[in-house]
């Protein structure tokens, strides 16, 4: 009976009806999903960007590291007798505070170590061209060498050796930080007690 019904019937007009409410949501179910996959796209990108940015500071981290360790091996085979010419305290560079030490603040100094050690390390750290710099941005006038001779007391006695408190600083600056309305300067501070 169902089939003899003619189109004009209620039943025939709901199904009807229903066809007519459902177009164009298949189209913008998939504008939606487009504009969410590319949202995660986009989050993805800025995800990448992060990361090879700090990547790239780590390395320039380890490199400042590895610098400034060579540098507290060689003085710690340096000469302690003040007497001698390049001894422990002519590595100071940029620093002439010789009982406190200095500030490590990320401003140009200019009181340069005279000691073939330091001028060979700095060499290192600012290469002539064509070799790049191992730290973008650095200059000698941006480090800062600190060597504070200390007389330690044993019991209620001076000692007559010296031992030597050792601050080295390392400033660098990326390209976009030089660009940036206030300068901004990567560092790396490192201590150490020689004897």
């Amino acid at each position: 009976m169902n089939a003899l019904r003619p189109p004009h019937t209620p039943a025939f007009r709901m199904h009807e009806s229903g066809a007519t409410s459902q177009a164009g949501m298949a189209l913008i179910e998939a504008m939606v999903a487009i504009l969410v996959f590319a949202v995660g796209v986009l989050a993805m990108i800025g995800m990448q960007t992060l990361a090879v940015k700090t990547a790239s500071d780590a390395k320039y981290r380890a490199d400042a590291a590895y610098l400034a360790n060579q540098l507290i091996g060689q003085m710690w085979t340096a000469d302690k007798n003040t007497a001698n010419a390049n001894n422990i305290t002519t590595f100071r560079h940029n620093c002439t505070n010789t009982t406190s030490g200095c500030a490590t603040t990320c401003t140009v100094g200019n009181s340069a170590s005279t000691n073939p050690v330091v001028v060979d390390w700095l060499a290192q750290l600012v290469p002539t061209a064509p070799a790049s710099p191992l730290l973008p941005g650095a200059s000698s006038g941006l480090v800062t060498i600190s060597v504070v001779p200390v007389q330690p007391v044993y019991g209620n006695s001076l000692q007559t050796n010296f031992t030597y408190l050792v601050a080295i600083s390392i400033c660098w600056q990326l390209p976009e930080d030089k660009a940036a309305a206030t300068p901004r300067f990567h560092q790396y501070v490192t201590a150490a007690q020689i004897s």
